[in-house]
């Protein structure tokens, strides 16, 4: 019975796509930027993603370097920093010349959050007193025209035979204001990468949705419920008082709109009549604090006051926030910013929730872009003769994808207790469970880096003849932070 009204239709879901992106998109943009909510959630969702930008950690194939591990991990160590300033340099990374490559991914990973897709174009431009030509101008999805002619043409991407995007047809605007239409390849002749469009969801799609789309509706639902209860309450507010009487309403409005002029209103009598009863009675007086006064026979004075409107108010607000949290990848307590209800173990219950969701996202929806502008660094680099590559350019372009090998890190996974999660990891250390690598890397660390800057600390320290803290005394002060840890955490259960 309840599924009779309920028949949707079964079709192609770039048919879906395409009906119900335009309208999908401009609802979700005008909650991101208008709702407070929402607004927050996602910054703080691009900020546990992204921080200040993704960190490369570069990972070329040992296999190009006659299998010496050693050498590759040498070559990395060379690439990167390199690759590090040219993004951190608005100028030399983005065409606009307005933001490093870490705002880039940013404003990018944004972009899909609005309107599920991500596009950029990574072209080649010389500048003055600009050491290199690879650029990245981010655009704005709607910029690919949304026109369809079968087969090949969906929704104004091109696609081959075999259903892969061959070029992107897409609106720009020239210097004299007017829009132009271009079809751009996507790679050109030699493979390099110039349009880069990220999206998910489900096969035989060709465009992208935004995330939030099931959740406008009950977005739509919270807003409207608190438009009406706050309208409510601002009406309760408005009368302050309610004077009761046995007189005619519009006599009895009239007669107190202009009270000094009684002898002129056809209640003048009635009134005149409650003054003398007033006067006669008297009052009460209780100084500054408060009077008590007796009310003409008939008449009833009532003070207003502010009631809660709707006793399930919040019960059910939260439940629409707990939907529209569930939706965005994020727990109700990160959306509401309420902890009240919240427990150590169901913080870390939380995080262990959403963890995986966001290392999928970092990996598969933000990285996609430095990815891709550090192929084209790279490459560039290595064709220009400024990096030198094991075989040449033509080792480097046949090898593209085992030359460019890399991995992409954020900030570190949160936590709820600092001491009891270094305990762990220290355990698990122990046990095999972990490796350096794996551990540096879960706090958005390089473990490489990490020695790197140990070797550099312990030299100084013996330089100044210091003894080096995290090593000195034979590993006895290392034993007596270990038993530090332990009493502090026996005390802790103990008191818990």
């Amino acid at each position: 019975m309840f599924l009779q009204g309920w028949n949707p239709a079964l079709r192609e879901m770039r048919q879906d796509v395409s009906v119900a992106w335009p309208r999908a998109a401009a609802r979700a943009i005008d909650a991101i930027e208008n709702s407070g909510w929402i607004a927050g959630v996602i910054e703080e969702v691009v900020a546990q993603t992204i921080g200040d930008g993704l960190k490369l950690s570069y990972k070329p194939d040992p296999a190009l370097f006659g299998g010496n591990a050693a050498d590759a991990a040498a070559y990395a160590r060379m690439v990167e920093p390199r690759f590090r300033a040219w993004a951190s340099t608005p100028h030399e990374c983005d065409l606009q010349a307005r933001h490093t490559l870490g705002e880039l991914t940013a404003s990018a990973y944004r972009a899909w959050f609005g309107m599920g897709e991500i596009l950029a174009l990574l072209p080649l431009k010389r500048r003055p007193g600009v050491a290199t030509r690879s650029k990245v101008l981010l655009l704005e999805p709607h910029q690919i025209e949304r026109i369809t002619e079968p087969p090949r043409v969906v929704d104004g991407v091109v696609l081959d035979g075999d259903g892969a995007p061959r070029a992107y047809r897409i609106r720009r605007r020239r210097d004299d204001g007017l829009l132009d239409r271009v079809e751009i390849p996507v790679r050109t002749r030699q493979g390099r990468l110039q349009v880069l469009h990220v999206f998910t969801g489900w096969p035989g799609k060709v465009r992208g949705i935004t995330p939030l789309a099931p959740a406008l509706r009950v977005w739509r639902q919270y807003d409207q419920l608190a438009d009406a209860t706050l309208t409510n309450v601002l009406l309760q507010s408005l009368f302050a008082a309610t004077l009761r009487s046995p007189a005619p309403p519009g006599e009895v409005y009239e007669a107190l709109k202009s009270l000094d002029e009684a002898g002129q209103n056809p209640v003048a009598g009635y009134l005149s009549a409650s003054a003398a009863w007033h006067e006669a009675m008297g009052k009460i007086d209780l100084g500054q604090h408060g009077k008590v006064l007796h009310l003409f026979p008939g008449e009833d004075l009532e003070f207003n006051s502010v009631k809660n409107p709707n006793a399930t108010f919040e019960e059910f607000a939260n439940g629409l926030l707990r939907e529209i949290a569930r939706c965005i990848g994020v727990s109700f307590e990160q959306l509401s910013g309420d902890y009240r209800n919240a427990t150590y173990s169901s913080v870390r219950m939380s995080i262990a929730q959403q963890w995986p969701l966001l290392l999928y996202r970092r990996k598969n929806i933000a990285a996609r872009l430095p990815q891709a502008a550090f192929e084209a660094w790279l490459e560039e680099q290595v064709l220009t003769g400024q990096i030198e590559f094991p075989g040449g350019p033509e080792a480097f372009l046949a090898n593209r994808y085992l030359a460019t090998r890399a991995e992409w890190r954020g900030p570190g996974k949160p936590t709820a207790d600092e001491l009891k999660t270094a305990r762990a990891t220290e355990i698990e250390l122990k046990l095999g469970l972990l490796t350096l690598e794996s551990a540096a890397a879960e706090r958005g660390h390089d473990w490489e880096d990490l020695a790197d800057q140990r070797a550099r600390e312990r030299a100084r320290y013996e330089a100044l003849g210091l003894d080096y803290p995290l090593d000195a005394d034979g590993g006895q002060q290392a034993a007596a932070r270990g038993k530090a840890v332990d009493e502090l955490l026996a005390a802790e259960e103990k008191d818990a």
